[in-house]
């Protein structure tokens, strides 16, 4: 089982020897530059990852905010205001939701689809959780009810076979 970053950094000497290993691995330049993650763990997306004990294994920047800014809430995720996935730079990172991500993503012109920038308006989701419950109580075929909704057939698939909306 997973053990939190908190966890992991509220123990002093799991801490302390995190902390000197995530040092070794990243650049420290100045207060406002990036510290870039140096060190061959990384993710394809270019997030540094680093093993914090038994197979825990956290993006470098999660680890960064909570070594050197305090507690990662349940849920929450660790966002940079640099634009660079490898930075580590805690006044660099804060708290959001993954909301906030996609907005900052979108204010930045970050959000793309395969043929290019996408519009936040059109991605949105067409159903709702009521709609979700509604179809799966529906007795109409899969056909007649990605009409009716005006989704795919795959959707309506998806839906009733808990892929997708499974906690609505």
């Amino acid at each position: 089982m997973a053990v939190s970053i908190n966890d992991i950094v509220a123990d002093e000497a799991k801490r302390q020897n995190l902390e000197d290993r995530f040092r070794s691995k990243i650049r420290l330049r100045g207060p406002k530059a990036c510290w870039p993650w140096v060190a061959k763990a990384k993710h394809y997306f270019g997030y540094g990852a680093i093993n914090c004990g038994r197979g825990n294994l956290y993006y470098s920047h999660v680890v960064a905010h909570a070594l050197w800014k305090g507690p990662v809430p349940a849920g929450a995720h660790v966002l940079h205001s640099c634009d660079n996935p490898g930075c580590c730079n805690p006044s660099h990172l804060r708290i959001g939701t993954r909301e906030d991500n996609v907005a900052d993503m979108a204010d930045r012109g970050r959000l793309k689809g395969k043929t290019g920038p996408v519009d936040p308006k059109r991605c949105a989701r067409r159903l709702t959780a009521q709609a979700a419950r509604d179809i799966r109580s529906s007795s109409a075929s899969r056909k007649e009810l990605a009409a009716s909704y005006g989704v795919s057939y795959h959707t309506i698939a998806n839906i009733l076979s808990g892929r997708t909306w499974a906690k609505a």
